[in-house]
């Protein structure tokens, strides 16, 4: 099931991120980074969330959304406002969802090597103490 909610977060987030790459008021680097930034911490949420398959998945629903949007629309509609930033989003897509998979796995395999932090069962962390409560 979290591979699904993640294949469909993803496809969410590849329309989104081909709708804000453009920028507001045409300053595609402003949009360029908004969307890099929205996709990176969907791939982050969704493999801490739902693991390796779930992260996965993610990438492959934003690149395949984004990859259908630039070179397939549907009905001949493109989103296309800049044609330049158009390239380097599909691009980019690719390479924030790649690095927030890359950042998830860092951080759980460090936080998984402090002493005295125990993961919950939800994927949230605790903190427990060494010394006895009296």
């Amino acid at each position: 099931m979290g591979v699904i909610i993640s294949l469909i977060l993803g496809g969410f987030s590849g329309v989104v991120g081909m709708i804000a790459h453009a920028g507001p008021l045409d300053q595609p680097l402003i949009g360029l980074a908004l969307a890099s930034v929205l996709v990176a911490v969907g791939a982050w949420l969704a493999r801490v969330r739902y693991g390796a398959s779930g992260g996965t998945a993610y990438v492959i629903g934003v690149v395949g959304v984004t990859l259908w949007l630039s070179y397939a629309p549907p009905a001949d509609d493109t989103l296309i406002a800049v044609p330049w930033a158009a390239q380097v989003w599909v691009f980019l897509s690719a390479l924030s969802a790649g690095a927030g998979l890359l950042i998830a796995l860092v951080v759980d395999r460090r936080s998984s090597s402090l002493s005295g932090i125990k993961p919950l069962s939800g994927g949230s962390l605790r903190l427990e103490s060494t010394e006895e409560n009296e």
